[in-house]
């Protein structure tokens, strides 16, 4: 005698006792699964129908009353017409109805409940990459509010605006992998540090030979060391202006346009001014004016 499977609303089959039995011990069908013998309408549980077929003395293999799902098993939602587990991949084209009798249906495919394991920890894996995503593509910027950079930019000597504008470049080499802001701002802190090195210098040579005039040679050294690391500020701004605009009206285009003027005099602060706009349109779907 052949039986139909069903799982959810859908029907597969028919198999024979045997399949049914080899299915079960393999954890591709369990005892939740319903089967209906043909030419009859009433389902009924898979382990009732076999224990029925065993008491009647048919040539199928006898099973237990109680069978265990296969360890492995993961329920899954009913399958789709194109994907029926209960179907190898060879004989997946054959189906064209699965409500159909008398059809000829491969043996299930092997490893269906490692394969539904490893769909379901598949999807696991990209919702959870995809909480680490923000809204609309790319990370958050730095969420300091614009004014106060300018406020602890004061309180610190400008020190805190350099700082701070080491994070903006991290931000938009995000972004811009090409982005050179960052090297830039090293070389710049470099140089910058030299000058100071270099007025302790001039400072302590006059004191110890106020005749020489190493001292004052050395201390001429630093003005053009400050214009080295003026030059070196406008390439890194200037370069992450270009960046911002370039990532912000192709990859995400909220038509960024940053005024020039602006970036010479105060880049760190009118970056943030924006960056302080972006965060908002990320979060909410709506870019301040």
């Amino acid at each position: 005698m052949m039986y139909m499977i069903k799982r959810g609303e859908q029907e597969f089959g028919p198999y024979s006792g045997n399949d049914i039995q080899q299915y079960l011990n393999s954890g591709n069908i369990v005892d939740t699964d319903l089967v209906r013998a043909e030419g009859s309408d009433r389902w009924l549980p898979v382990k009732d129908i076999l224990a029925k077929k065993a008491s009647v003395g048919s040539a199928a293999a006898p099973v237990a009353n109680t069978p265990t799902p296969a360890p492995s098993y993961t329920p899954d939602p009913a399958p789709q017409p194109v994907n029926d587990p209960f179907l190898s991949p060879s004989s997946t084209s054959q189906a064209s109805d699965f409500g159909s009798t008398g059809s000829s249906w491969g043996a299930p495919a092997a490893g269906y409940a490692s394969q539904a394991v490893s769909s379901v920890e598949s999807g696991v894996g990209q919702s959870s990459g995809a909480s680490g995503a923000m809204k609309n593509g790319a990370p958050l910027p730095p969420g300091l509010n614009w004014v106060m950079v300018i406020v602890f930019a004061f309180l610190t000597c400008g020190i805190f605006a350099l700082v701070y504008l080491f994070m903006q470049a991290g931000w938009v080499q995000k972004l811009d992998q090409q982005s050179k802001a960052k090297k830039f701002l090293v070389l710049l802190l470099a140089l910058y540090a030299l000058v100071f090195v270099l007025m302790f210098i001039s400072i302590g040579l006059q004191a110890l030979m106020p005749d020489s005039f190493i001292g004052p040679m050395v201390s001429m050294i630093s003005p053009i060391l400050n214009i080295g690391v003026f030059v070196l500020y406008l390439l890194a701004v200037f370069n992450m202006r270009s960046s911002l605009e370039g990532y912000f009206n192709a990859e995400e285009p909220i038509n960024l346009k940053l005024n020039p003027i602006l970036v010479f005099f105060f880049a760190p602060y009118y970056f943030q001014y924006h960056f302080n706009r972006i965060t908002t349109w990320k979060t909410t779907g709506t870019l301040p004016n």
